[in-house]
Parts: C-alpha cells; sequence; structure tokens
C-alpha cells in the first residue's frame, strides 16, 4: 500500500502502501488490516510485537535500496545520492517514532512536527529535503516497485535537486516492516544550476519555501 510523498524546498510531498511521502497536505492514514498484510511484515510483527528493532539484514537492505534508488535516477542521466549520516539518523529516529507511536503519516501526532522541523531539530541545514514512507513491503524490490509506481513518491526519487540520502529499515509495530528515505540538499551546496525533470515527473508534486541558512541562525 502506498499513501502519499513529503518535500521541502523548497518543497514538500507524501504516499501510500503503506508508503508515505511527505507533502504540505497531510491524507489521513490509512492503516493495513491483519488481512492485507503481506506474509513476511506478519511474521515480523510476531518476532518482534512492540518496539522498534534493527532487524538483522537492515544494512545490507537499506544498502541495496541506496542501489536500487541510484539506478532508477543513472537511467535519466541523473547523478547518484550520497549517503548521508545526518539524514540517516533522521531516518533512523522517524522509523522508530512510527513504530513505537502506532501511527503512519509524515506529521508526528504527538508533537505535530513535519520533516522540516525534525530536520532543524537534528542540525540539518537544508536547501530542499523530502520524504519517502512506505510499510508492509517484505522486500527491497517490493518497496522500491510500489515507490516507483506512485507519481509523488517517483518524484522524490528522482529530483535532480537532491544531492544525498538517509535511509533507515526497521521492523515492529503493526505493519511488520517500516521503509524511511530521507532526501536532502544541504544548504552547503548551491541551488543553483539544477537541472528540471520532465513536467510528467513533477506535476503532482507541491512546492514551498525552504530555509536558506542553518536553522537558529
Amino acid at each position: 500500500m502506498i499513501r502519499s510523498a513529503f518535500n521541502f524546498p523548497v518543497r514538500r510531498t507524501l504516499s501510500l502502501g503503506l508508503l508515505l511521502l511527505a507533502t504540505g497536505c497531510e491524507d489521513g492514514v490509512l492503516p493495513l488490516s491483519r488481512s492485507e498484510m503481506k506474509p513476511a511484515a506478519t511474521a515480523a510483527r510476531a518476532l518482534f510485537p512492540g518496539s522498534c528493532v534493527d532487524p538483522p539484514d537492515g544494512a545490507r537492505w537499506a544498502s541495496a535500496m541506496l542501489d536500487a534508488i541510484n539506478r532508477e535516477r543513472a537511467k535519466r542521466d541523473l547523478p547518484p545520492l550520497r549517503p548521508s549520516n545526518d539524514l540517516e539518523q533522521i531516518a533512523d529516529f522517524y522509523a522508530c517514532r512510527l513504530i513505537d507511536g502506532a501511527f503512519f503519516s509524515h506529521r508526528d501526532p504527538f508533537e505535530g512536527s513535519t520533516l522540516d522541523v525534525r530536520a532543524a531539530n537534528f542540525g540539518y541545514a537544508f536547501w530542499k529535503v523530502g520524504e519517502n514512507l512506505a510499510a508492509g513491503q517484505p522486500n527491497v524490490d517490493a518497496a522500491m516497485a510500489e515507490l516507483m509506481a506512485s507519481p509523488r513518491h517517483r518524484a522524490n526519487i528522482l529530483d535532480p535537486a537532491f544531492t544525498e540520502i538517509g535511509i533507515s529499515v526497521k521492523v515492529g509495530g503493526d505493519l511488520g516492516i517500516y521503509w524511511v528515505q530521507e532526501f536532502g540538499r544541504p544548504a552547503s551546496e548551491s541551488p543553483d544550476a539544477v537541472p528540471l525533470l520532465d513536467a510528467a515527473e513533477h506535476s503532482q508534486t507541491p512546492t514551498s519555501s525552504a530555509p536558506t541558512s542553518k536553522p537558529g541562525a
């Protein structure tokens, strides 16, 4: 299942599957019923009934997901995304928030924060950030297939403005397996001369202004 995509600039985006992309407008959460959950997700839920846990192959899955993202970008002659420790910390934090808080949304219902606020809280100064969320997919291929099938999630993956990414894979909670992708273009990089995507890729991705200096500066 997919939901929506988030992308701030300069921009926001959100998605469904449970896939979620970050955008300025939040859809309601669409939880999976037990019958809708894939076998792997159901098994993970049984093994890790409550708290957020690092799966044994989590690092390998995250690396494989980054490779898959960069293959999709290479097909469009876009530069690869590099891994970011800062964005990975944000992704790890939010994956566990989703599991421990038993919600699935770009907006944290307990404190009301969205991706731009979380980035500021972690000291990540940016020109642009974006977020894709997915849950319940049993493996990297399944998660990427749903993300790429969603115009808004695909727009984040193929956005030429993004230069780095943090990916987290966690297990636990009602949906079993959670995939979080945090995209960014740090404030240290010029926002100029960014190539434009084909209009079809960006047509459903809302835009908004974003901070151009370090939060709190």
